[in-house]
């Protein structure tokens, strides 16, 4: 019986000292796994909070907007026309 180059029978399998087995790997990669999960539920956590804490800035800024156009026009006309709330006006010439 003819062996392929480099078999030889009988030999042992080559070492693997300093390798992790298939059961040390496995509980590396759980391992790993586990904690990219708590990041990402604490990522999930902040992501939530910074929008709400944007939502009442916006509110916030709208208010300030509003606060300031208000300012800005006391002692001016509106920027828009407002009907005549009688319908015929009549004057008087002298």
């Amino acid at each position: 019986m003819q062996f392929p180059p480099g078999f030889e029978p009988g030999a042992k399998p080559p070492n693997n000292e300093g390798r992790p087995s298939t059961d040390e790997m496995l509980s590396l990669i759980y391992n790993e796994m586990k904690e990219i999960k708590e990041k990402d539920v604490k990522v999930d956590e902040y992501m939530k909070s910074n929008s709400s804490q944007m939502k009442n800035m916006e509110f916030q800024i709208g208010q300030l907007a509003k606060t300031v156009g208000h300012m800005q026009n006391k002692g001016k006309f509106p920027s828009t026309t407002e009907s005549n709330p009688k319908e015929h006006c009549k004057t008087i010439e002298l």
